[in-house]
């Protein structure tokens, strides 16, 4: 069984340094453009520089390209993916279905992983990303360990999941919130986090009690549990982070590394509690064992802070004017930063005096009392957290001054009179390197250059990675050679070693695109509609037939929930799917807007996995929709057979923590309170957010304003649209009829409505 791989975030070069030099066997980043974090890129010349520096040290290094694309920028894209693929990075982590599909049919050499915004839960979605040419999925965060064995088992694909870190409210790459709202799109590295903020809770009218960040999750940490991933045969723990410091990133891939090391070599894993303390120290908002260990959705977040809760490490035990006194249960040092949290609210500060007995001290141990200055008002009794620890710091910059990673190599040197000087050097991967120098080896006349000599300097390699293992020496006694002349010719040996080592790759080249004829039937111009409710089905099909409704009768088409994982099998003839383990190419499918088609490759991808129709993206503007129906027919010579939502209040986000189950009900799950109560959240603007059950216990909480493109019908009919959604979710039968009726008079005034991306 392979060694299990240790996969770092790098957002910064002091993080790559940090990730490199704490023990990652694997770091991933992203470029100026394309990935789901803005403000962590590197420019192509950085991450050029960052893959030799990487694979010197035996390092491999995934970019991410995770966000979806629109078709003017798939030339940018697969631009950056040649500049990849040429300058041998290892990996390239992909959201878009429609880059998917061009890098593997253009560079089938290169390692494809399937990033968790393709929310990948099931042995079926990996199965079809496999054939798509996707060697690792990234699974959704909800995946339980048990279904990544099997996945892994089922599938014989790579798996790597989240082992440490900030989690997604969300379903990855399903979460429209930022988007929709604000028009920051999560899906297109924009995310604003939303989730964060502080939201009420209502229950058919009443607020409920509640602390205020009901959608904030804890942070996942899984390192006492690395034994069990190990076990299952899990390919890759990653640590998210991108954003994070390169304090962050040093200490949790130090620890991880820690105890990985140590499970393989003593075949047990025993976690020390000062190492978790380390690891909350860096960054926590209280930690969680996340989905995949089986953790409750009630125990997901913690709706008390969104942010860094940092330690606890004492409480004010006395005030003095504008002094406090600290009673500390562990150690504080000098520029540590503290939070004392007075009448609900926080107080921040950095430790930069501190006190012990009236005199200035750099630091102070548990069980001591000392005295900090402040200007804030705080009472006794207040918890203070440490949020930052100055030696914690100091420790990964030690650290990240040394090279930590070194390999043997095996050095012969041949010196004979009237020849030149030459060196041969083979490292641990058996690379072999040989130099010589200009100079000729003359004969000695008094003193000789000792073969101890030339040995002490070959064997100064500090400022390189490598040590001497064995030094050969062949050649005559009385030569005389030039101490630069030596230490030139290894630096130059060093050179070439560290060239052929930066190459790992040999490339096959890139390949044309050549992509299968697949083609599907355009439909005539109709409208179809999405039902939620009973009431809402009976009334739509005395508009329609059954055929253009989406619900959940035999009759119809069959609309599969949110998030259903496969384990549904309808009778019907017709479905629409959200999610690839839905897929069964023996019905007439349906793709839904949250397969997120944004460009004609992704929209001829999801027609050669079988569907006969596409609901675009809703982050599609008319003008990105209008271009997509041209160069589809330019590209693939038919017109494609597509939908738009036209109407309905659109999932900002569908999640598997019930906010309604944690607040009200002592089940774990499964209470039926969403059945025959209204519910909704109110943020800090006062927007009313509802929310509904899809059916398996997860939440989809809505748009507060309904999509409403009336006048945009005909315009989206003559550009080659063919079909218009009118999607219900909570409207009764008297609105059901008004917006039926008024979309096909082509007259309805709704107040509080949204055009979206249109």
């Amino acid at each position: 069984m392979n060694k299990i791989e240790l996969l770092a975030p790098v957002g910064s070069h002091e993080a790559f340094i940090s990730a490199i030099n704490n023990g990652a066997d694997a770091i991933y980043l992203a470029g100026e453009h394309f990935g789901a974090r803005e403000k962590a890129t590197f420019t192509n010349e950085e991450i050029k520089n960052m893959i030799q520096y990487a694979h010197i040290r035996e390092v491999r290094v995934h970019v991410v390209i995770n966000t979806l694309i629109y078709d003017d920028e798939m030339d940018k894209v697969m631009e950056f993916v040649d500049f990849l693929y040429n300058n041998d990075v290892d990996v390239v982590i992909v959201q878009d279905l429609g880059v998917i599909t061009r890098v593997h049919c253009e560079y089938p050499d290169l390692e494809i992983h399937a990033s968790t915004q393709l929310n990948t839960l099931t042995s079926k979605s990996a199965y079809i990303l496999k054939n798509l040419g996707v060697t690792r999925v990234i699974l959704a965060r909800e995946t339980a360990l048990d279904e990544a064995i099997r996945i892994k088992k089922e599938v014989g694909i790579d798996v790597e999941v989240f082992a440490h870190g900030a989690l997604c409210m969300g379903y990855s790459g399903q979460c429209l919130f930022s988007s929709l709202t604000m028009k920051k799109s999560g899906n297109r590295g924009e995310c604003l986090q939303l989730c964060r903020l502080p939201y009420d809770l209502f229950e058919n009218g009443q607020k409920i009690d509640t602390e205020k960040y009901l959608l904030s999750c804890k942070d996942l940490c899984t390192i006492d549990k690395i034994d069990r991933l190990i076990e299952a045969g899990i390919t890759s723990l990653k640590i998210e982070g991108r954003v994070k410091s390169e304090t962050y990133v040093g200490k949790v891939v130090s620890t991880y590394r820690k105890y990985i090391d140590e499970y393989y070599k003593n075949n047990e894993l025993n976690v020390s509690k000062d190492d978790i303390n380390d690891l909350k120290k860096v960054f926590n908002r209280e930690f969680t064992k996340g989905y995949i260990f089986n953790e409750k959705s009630r125990d997901i977040v913690n709706a008390y802070r969104p942010n860094n809760i940092g330690v606890e490490i004492g409480s004010v035990v006395g005030i003095n004017k504008n002094k406090i006194s600290i009673k500390l249960i562990d150690d504080l040092h000098q520029g540590d930063g503290i939070r004392i949290v007075t009448n609900g609210e926080d107080v921040g500060l950095f430790a930069n005096k501190i006190y012990k007995n009236g005199l200035l001290v750099n630091g102070a141990s548990k069980g001591e009392t000392i005295s900090l200055d402040i200007y804030n008002k705080v009472n006794v009794k207040d918890i203070v957290y440490k949020t930052s620890d100055i030696s914690l710091n100091n420790e990964i910059n030690e650290i990240n001054k040394r090279i930590t990673k070194r390999f043997e190599i095996s050095v012969k040197v041949k010196a004979y009179c009237g020849e030149s000087l030459k060196m041969e050097a083979i490292d641990n991967q058996n690379n072999k390197v040989q130099v010589e120098s200009e100079f000729i080896v003359d004969r000695a006349i008094k003193t000789p250059t000792s073969v101890e000599r030339i040995k002490e300097q070959v064997s100064k390699l500090n400022e390189s990675v490598y040590t001497l293992k064995c030094f050969d020496f062949e050649g005559d006694e009385m030569i005389i050679i030039p101490i630069s002349v030596i230490n030139k010719l290894r630096n130059e040996m060093i050179d070439k070693l560290n060239e052929k080592r930066m190459k790992v790759h040999i490339r096959v080249g890139k390949k044309e695109l050549n992509l299968k004829n697949v083609s599907v039937e355009k439909e005539d111009f109709s409208y179809v509609y999405k039902a939620n409710t009973r009431e809402q089905y009976d009334v739509l099909v005395s508009y329609a037939h059954p055929k253009d409704i989406y619900y959940i009768n035999e009759e119809c088409v069959y609309s599969y929930p949110r998030i259903s994982s496969g384990i549904i099998t309808p009778k019907n003839s017709s479905v629409l799917v959200n999610e690839l383990s839905d897929i069964n190419e023996d019905k007439f499918m349906i793709a839904n807007t949250y397969l997120n088609t944004t460009n004609i490759y992704s929209l001829y991808c999801l027609y050669s996995l079988g569907f006969k129709r596409v609901a675009l993206s809703v982050e599609m503007s008319k003008e990105r929709i209008e271009n997509l129906i041209e160069n589809y027919k330019k590209t693939f010579g038919y017109e494609p057979n597509i939908e738009v939502i036209a109407y309905g209040k659109i999932d900002l986000m569908v999640t598997k923590h019930c906010i309604i189950n944690k607040h009200l009900s002592s089940k774990d799950i499964g209470c039926g309170k969403c059945s025959g109560n209204d519910y909704y959240l109110v943020d800090r603007k006062g927007y009313k957010l509802e929310v509904i059950n899809d059916g398996f216990c997860n939440l989809r909480i809505l748009n507060p304003k309904k999509l409403h493109l009336i006048d945009d019908v005909d315009y989206l009919k003559s550009i080659g649209v063919s079909k218009v959604r009118l999607e219900f979710t909570k409207e009764d039968k008297k609105e059901v009829i008004e917006v039926v009726d008024g979309y096909n008079n082509k007259e309805l005034n709704l107040f509080g409505v949204t055009k979206g991306y249109y």
